[in-house]
């Protein structure tokens, strides 16, 4: 058995999923099967058309995005938007189209969790747990609103929507570095909230670059306070150099499930990794204790 304490916390449903972009990656639209979801930089291309860039903007802009500087470009597209227009930006791209959920996200419901984390703005996995005929078991909380603790202490399973949500509205969205220290000022409560659940679950990271300073920050915090040998773990594409790798794994206590990408682009090598762990978690599930 591969990661074999990371399949007894999935079994056990001591493990959380964080749910990233590259999930919803390549989803094809209800509508229009050849429009996909679009990628962190046809997202600010498309709001950056939108915010009247001035030549000077748009110059920063464009050189922060040849970096893959996308925060720091959001920083830029913020400053001359409202919310309000950027929500209306975002859910032309990612509610409208009505894109259907990947397998990725179907998957991922068959793990059975009480608790998902996503930091997607879409509505894919909330769809994909309806396919499955699971949404009566579900409750589904942003990042400011109420009743968590709640939600938490009873039977239901959740999902977060730890970025904000397009499908519930006054629901704070979360895009830029200033984003997320606005975030932090105002909902408190909800970072404490995340702050324990990192501390006392093992959390599984599927189709996140690793980037997010959220949860680089709450598995940092976690590892000083309470060192321990219950590692957090990351389904990535190969490629880090050993020394990032090893990197992680002392700032974050964080195991990298690396996976090589296929000569066409594609992710299923990573899928099949996926469902080699589900299919060991479901026959653990069933071994009478």
């Amino acid at each position: 058995m591969r990661y074999p304490t990371l399949v007894e916390e999935l079994a056990g449903r001591r493990a959380i999923i964080v749910i990233g972009s590259g999930v919803s990656a390549g989803c094809n639209s209800h509508i229009d099967t050849s429009k996909k979801m679009p990628t962190w930089k046809e997202l600010l291309n498309a709001l950056s058309g939108a915010a009247h860039l001035t030549p000077e903007d748009k110059r920063e802009y464009d050189e922060l995005l040849l970096k893959d500087k996308f925060l720091e470009a959001a920083e830029i597209i913020e400053s001359k938007m409202s919310s309000a227009d950027i929500s209306r930006v975002l859910s032309s791209l990612f509610i409208s189209p009505k894109f259907i959920p990947s397998k990725w996200h179907q998957i991922l419901t068959k793990f059975d969790l009480k608790i998902y984390i996503t930091t997607n703005y879409d509505n894919l996995f909330e769809t994909a747990i309806s396919d499955a005929g699971s949404v009566d078991g579900f409750k589904f909380y942003s990042i400011n609103e109420n009743g968590l603790v709640s939600g938490l202490r009873s039977s239901s399973r959740l999902v977060i929507k730890a970025h904000g949500s397009l499908t519930s509205p006054d629901v704070k969205i979360i895009l830029s570095k200033s984003g997320y220290f606005t975030a932090k000022k105002q909902f408190g409560t909800f970072y404490e909230i995340l702050d324990a659940l990192f501390l006392v679950n093992t959390v599984f990271f599927v189709g996140c670059g690793m980037s997010d300073p959220d949860f680089l920050l709450l598995m940092e915090n976690s590892n000083i306070r309470v060192p321990h040998d219950c590692r957090h773990y990351a389904l990535v594409p190969e490629g880090r150099h050993s020394a990032i790798r090893e990197a992680m794994k002392f700032a974050y206590n964080l195991e990298l499930i690396e996976y090589s990408i296929a000569a066409d682009g594609s992710h299923d090598n990573g899928y099949d990794i996926l469902a080699e762990l589900l299919e060991q978690v479901e026959d653990l599930r069933i071994i009478p204790s």
